[in-house]
């Protein structure tokens, strides 16, 4: 099935999980001739051969791509580090950037493509009930890129297209659950891989009393969770009663509520008072939409409106 004038050879992310030299190129930001260079000059990665000679990459090789460009551009040389292995790279310090950085830059636009193939890819999937695909394409997605990448790039777009779409009516809401529990497999098996860092700041994650959605707070206990926070993740509609034993019995130091859609006025007004209430004991951080009517008020909160904002926020914890 074609997409846009395009093939199914095409598409992103390969049918057999094997990554094309142009895929390579858009997930890691950098050259065919960049990575050709690291291949046979100092072995960096060694890809697999077609019969035809052509060159497929596995996702661990795009990922240890992904380690060296960044290496590079804090400053490494790529004979230094090219042999390292994964653990090692990860490690390394930042250095006095290398003049290579800006050349390695004006290509990074390339990468904002294949985010956006992917969620139409995966989106495309689920709007035809593919079950297979869209799993493989969101799977192999979270294997490739960084845990915040891909909550960022992939996991917000998607949820908001298909949002989006259901209340149009282009989507049934079939289509909107089958997408919500194959994120959310795949969010819970990341998040019971991630472990917290040796003293790490403890953070309490769930959604207010009357508050039922609960995929932002997922959302945002991942996000903490991958910058190897230690979370208590409670899920939806808890009484302030309960957040607030939660938060002291695990030595919370902060407690971030997620709020998804405009509620009715008393609703909003309950959760005004709740916030107030909850502000004079603990460190509140609330995520909502910005247009929502709480943004205007003062309960003592802080107000995050882009996932972008409160992950700013962590790395200053």
């Amino acid at each position: 099935m074609s997409h846009g004038g395009a093939s199914m050879k095409d598409d992103v992310l390969t049918s057999d999980g094997i990554y094309p030299m142009r895929v390579v190129a858009r997930l890691t930001g950098l050259s065919p001739d960049a990575i050709r260079v690291w291949e046979r000059r100092y072995q960096a990665v060694v890809p697999h051969r077609t019969s035809g000679g052509s060159r497929r990459f596995s996702a661990d090789d795009v990922r240890r791509l992904q380690l060296l460009r960044q290496a590079t551009e804090n400053g490494h040389s790529i004979c230094a580090i090219a042999n390292l292995s994964e653990s090692e790279l990860e490690s390394l310090p930042e250095l006095e950037a290398a003049p290579v950085k800006i050349q390695v830059q004006s290509e990074s636009a390339i990468i904002d493509s294949s985010f956006e193939q992917i969620c139409t890819n995966y989106v495309d999937a689920i709007r035809k009930f593919d079950i297979q695909k869209s799993y493989d394409i969101l799977s192999r997605a979270a294997a490739v890129l960084k845990p915040i990448d891909f909550v960022l790039q992939i996991v917000v777009p998607v949820l908001r297209t298909i949002g989006n779409e259901w209340m149009r009516g282009d989507l049934e809401l079939a289509h909107e659950h089958l997408a919500s529990s194959q994120i959310k497999s795949l969010m819970c098996a990341m998040v019971k891989s991630a472990t917290a860092q040796p003293g790490a700041a403890r953070i309490v994650v769930a959604t207010p009393s009357g508050h039922w959605h609960e995929f932002g707070a997922m959302i945002a206990a991942f996000m903490a969770i991958s910058r190897g926070f230690q979370v208590l993740y409670l899920g939806s509609n808890l009484r302030n009663s309960d957040l607030i034993f939660a938060c002291e019995k695990f030595q919370a130091k902060i407690l971030m509520l997620s709020v998804l859609f405009h509620e009715d006025e008393e609703t909003n007004k309950r959760l005004n008072t709740n916030l107030q209430e909850l502000s004079k004991k603990l460190d509140v951080w609330v995520g909502l939409p910005e247009t929502h009517p709480l943004t205007s008020t003062d309960t003592g909160a802080q107000y995050f409106s882009r996932y972008e904002d409160y992950n700013y926020a962590l790395s200053t914890l």
